[in-house]
């Protein structure tokens, strides 16, 4: 976006848990026609596996996190309508693949 004098807006920082290997997705995962951020941290235990900073309609971005489960470092996240619905979904690797389905309500699923 830009600034008033034509510029660019200075970047604004939005706090999530991460640390470790990490990797990135931008996609709608929360189905309201927005880009979401998907921040994965793959080598912490303390953090989240991946946490997803939804766009809102105001501006800036409200951080849910999810977990594949306890003890389990995540190698990789990808976004894709894997569950045929037409709804974006995460999926998260590991030493598997777990599926975190996007529900009608806009929110992600428990992994599967």
């Amino acid at each position: 976006m830009l600034s008033s004098t034509g510029g660019p807006n200075p970047p604004v920082e939005y706090p999530v848990l991460h640390g470790g290997r990490e990797d990135l997705e931008v996609a709608d995962v929360t189905g309201d026609g927005r880009d979401d951020l998907i921040v994965m941290s793959g080598q912490t235990y303390a953090s989240p596996n991946f946490s997803v900073l939804a766009q809102l309609a105001s501006g800036g971005a409200s951080p849910v996190e999810y977990r594949v489960g306890e003890g389990i470092l995540t190698s990789g996240i990808g976004v894709g309508d894997v569950t045929g619905d037409g709804r974006n979904d995460v999926v998260a690797s590991y030493e598997g693949l777990a599926v975190f389905a996007q529900t009608p309500l806009g929110t992600l699923s428990e992994p599967t």
